[in-house]
């Protein structure tokens, strides 16, 4: 890889430093996930999410595209750092990310069966109105449209 494309790694360090940042990061080791996905699965609002989309975005390790009035998210294609960072936090053992799995994968087979034909990103729910799949009393059970 040529030296301009090499990550700056005080930014990925930093960006990584946080567990919720890790979280992402190997919730995205599966492929691309839209914001609301990530909501679900990290019971965070919005706004929370974004942030830290954007401290990943900025240390170049993930990449975004919009779907409608949502973001989707994905790892940018930095194989061998990835894999030695992969490594190192999968043998420490210091951050799981099985409950947001859990989540994660309840909310992505309910956002199919009640919203069979919608975008593959966040389902169009009308201002103030609850998600159907979200979790009773979580943040993205509120209205979550931007």
């Amino acid at each position: 890889m040529p030296e301009r494309e090499q990550p700056d790694l005080a930014r990925v360090f930093h960006a990584l430093s946080d567990e919720t940042r890790l979280k992402v990061v190997l919730l995205l080791s599966d492929g691309e996930l839209c914001v609301c996905d990530l909501m679900a699965a990290l019971e965070m609002a919005q706004s929370r999410i974004s942030f830290h989309m954007g401290v990943l975005k900025s240390a170049g390790l993930v990449a975004s595209r919009t779907v409608g009035r949502w973001n989707a998210y994905r790892l940018r294609d930095q194989r061998r750092l990835f894999s030695e960072i992969f490594g190192l936090v999968r043998k420490s053992r210091a951050v799981h990310v099985v409950e947001e799995k859990k989540r994660l994968k309840a909310y992505l087979k309910c956002k199919k069966r009640f919203f069979p034909g919608e975008s593959p990103c966040c389902p169009d729910i009308p201002p103030g109105a609850a998600n159907p799949c979200a979790k009773p009393g979580s943040i993205s059970g509120a209205a979550n449209n931007p």
